[in-house]
């Protein structure tokens, strides 16, 4: 499955995505949160950041312009579609930034199953992880 993943995701052009991150460190526990829709050519997104209920971004891409909503306000502007924001947006989106990882930690992956979903979960101190 690792395998797999890290194959189709550069192939990857339109979709969903809902990636929640879990870290425990030192008994204190941190929930994240990158979800949204995407198109990337032409380049169009939609996307919601969280940390844990504290803070929640809303961002808006329709090629180059960029809306932001940010404790409850809406900013406008240009954005670059090669700038570091956009990268990682689309990084995380597509998974292509985490499908590396998967192969250094596919011996610790445990995999669950369904109709249409495949979930991967990892559990332990590898630095990869």
């Amino acid at each position: 499955m690792a395998q797999k993943a890290t194959k189709a995701v550069k192939t990857v052009k339109s979709g969903r995505s809902r990636l929640v991150i879990k870290t425990i460190h030192k008994g204190q526990a941190t929930t994240g949160l990158v979800s949204g829709q995407f198109h990337l050519s032409p380049m169009i997104m939609k996307v919601t950041l969280g940390n844990g209920g504290k803070l929640v971004d809303h961002y808006y891409f329709d090629q180059n312009n960029m809306y932001m909503k940010s404790e409850n306000v809406w900013y406008k502007g240009k954005v670059n579609q090669k700038s570091e924001l956009v990268k990682q947006l689309k990084r995380q989106l597509t998974a292509s930034g985490n499908a590396a990882v998967l192969t250094h930690l596919k011996s610790d992956l445990k995999l669950k199953e369904n109709d249409q979903t495949y979930t991967l979960s990892y559990k332990g101190v590898n630095p990869a992880g």
